[in-house]
């Protein structure tokens, strides 16, 4: 068989018409592409019908609430998306078997009704044009469980959720300073005659009394000196003589006095929402005094009833029902206006 030559190959390549099929390469100085990020929320029985002319019987389901993470469009930023599946039980679920997925930044609404049918009196409608219907009705027996899928489903539907953040790889410090800081621990409700003749225990008081202690004691490791607040936002110097006057309030209530810190916040891959409040003693951020995990409902904003002194401090609440809370003072209005918004998820 005789070899091809050059000329005859160009004439056969022409023949059948074959092209070179262009390889895209990324543009110097744009970002690799990153795997998406998937985190379960919520995982759980519901059960459910579509909302038609014809009622349909209720079907018990195994539902799974998802948030996919992707990179964001600027560089420090992620993309957060919700997503419901469900299947026809949690053994499907973990072989991933039939699921169906309704695309929550599609959906438009969720309420809250309800209903008589046994083990389905708690109802959450969801609103979404993934359904033939329009509106998917869940149910539950247990009003605290339904209240929490609403809640959550409500967070997460519409456009994709801009934040800051990043995808694998360590913690990164999204921004810090140094801030005057009041840190509120959560307290328990009041329980009444019933609640205590049901309740096999109370002693409610002792992890509160242990943070109270653990905290005295970190306050009498620091050292003496502090910064001044002229100096918010930068390294601030030690105090003079007039700075002892802090020293003599060492022993009043922890949460009725603000303390300096240095206040990060992290992004941390892999953590429930992402970001991460930290206080330290120093800017070196070798030793931590306290941590508060965000999550993804966050909420941050300025004190409906200023404080004396403290007119620009804003609460953060994490999402989390037995949650501390801080009160952070940055010094200015625009400082706690720059804080609040990258704390906050941008729909």
């Amino acid at each position: 068989m005789r070899a091809t030559g050059q000329s005859e190959m160009r004439h056969l390549l022409s023949t059948l018409n074959v092209n070179c099929i262009p390889t895209e390469v990324a543009a110097p100085g744009t970002r690799e592409a990153v795997a998406t990020l998937t985190e379960q929320l919520k995982a759980g029985y519901l059960y459910k019908r579509a909302e038609t002319r014809k009622a349909k019987p209720w079907g018990q389901r195994w539902f799974v609430l998802e948030v996919m993470t992707d990179a964001g469009p600027e560089e420090g930023t992620v993309v957060r998306t919700g997503q419901l599946t469900y299947f026809n039980n949690s053994k499907d679920a973990a072989i991933k078997k039939s699921p169906t997925v309704i695309h929550l930044k599609d959906a438009t609404k969720v309420q809250t009704a309800l209903g008589k049918t046994h083990k389905t009196e708690h109802r959450v409608l969801l609103s979404t044009p993934d359904r033939e219907s329009g509106l998917m009705e869940l149910g539950h027996g247990d009003k605290e469980v339904a209240d929490d899928w609403a809640k959550l489903l409500q967070f997460w539907i519409g456009p994709p959720k801009v934040a800051q953040g990043s995808i694998g790889g360590e913690a990164k410090v999204v921004r810090s300073a140094w801030m005057e800081v009041k840190w509120e621990a959560h307290r328990a409700a009041e329980l009444t005659d019933d609640d205590l003749a049901r309740s096999e225990t109370i002693s409610k008081s002792s992890p509160s009394f242990a943070r109270s202690f653990f905290r005295k004691k970190k306050e009498e490791a620091e050292p003496a000196t502090k910064p001044s607040r002229a100096s918010v936002e930068a390294s601030p110097p030690p105090l003079g003589a007039d700075g002892t006057e802090g020293a003599e309030d060492a022993g009043a209530d922890e949460e009725q006095t603000f303390a300096w810190a240095y206040v990060a916040l992290l992004s941390e891959p892999g953590s429930g929402g992402g970001l991460t409040l930290r206080q330290y003693t120093d800017e070196a951020m070798t030793t931590e005094v306290g941590r508060l995990q965000l999550g993804y409902r966050v909420q941050a904003a300025v004190l409906d009833d200023p404080i004396e002194d403290y007119e620009t401090a804003f609460r953060v609440v994490p999402d989390g029902k037995a949650s501390d809370t801080w009160l952070l003072c940055p010094g200015s209005d625009a400082a706690s206006a720059d804080w609040i918004a990258t704390i906050m998820p941008s729909a």
